[in-house]
């Protein structure tokens, strides 16, 4: 499923910092909030189990391509989760939360060796 959504360097380099945080809407869910030291984050907007939901697509920093890898992460994000009915940001809490089990798991396999190791260091043995 294609995609009309396209955003242009000249579009983001346009907007200037102000005294207060602000947004730019281009359509699609796809909004910038422009900070007031200037950073531009880029953002999409879009409604799951009836709750309006907001992903961070990333930071826009002038550079070669920089608009391109934007509109490729939005494109990734609606075409392929939302439209497909797959809520992003809970797809990114899960992941996390797996993460955290996995880290959690290690931790008390390496307490389990330890404790292991210490016994062992502590045993009686017959030339005691």
């Amino acid at each position: 499923m294609a995609t009309t959504f396209s955003i242009t360097d000249a579009e983001l380099k346009s907007l200037q910092a102000k005294d207060k945080t602000y947004t730019k809407h281009f359509g699609g869910g796809f909004y910038v909030s422009v900070l007031p030291n200037g950073r531009k984050v880029c953002r999409y907007a879009y409604q799951s189990g009836g709750k309006r939901q907001r992903f961070e697509l990333g930071e826009y920093r002038p550079s070669m391509g920089a608009t391109a890898e934007l509109t490729r992460e939005y494109n990734r994000v609606h075409q392929n989760r939302v439209v497909n009915g797959i809520d992003p940001v809970a797809e990114m809490l899960e992941a996390e939360a797996q993460k955290n089990e996995q880290s959690a798991r290690r931790e008390r396999k390496k307490a389990k060796k330890a404790a292991k190791k210490l016994a062992m260091d502590n045993r009686t043995t017959v030339a005691d």
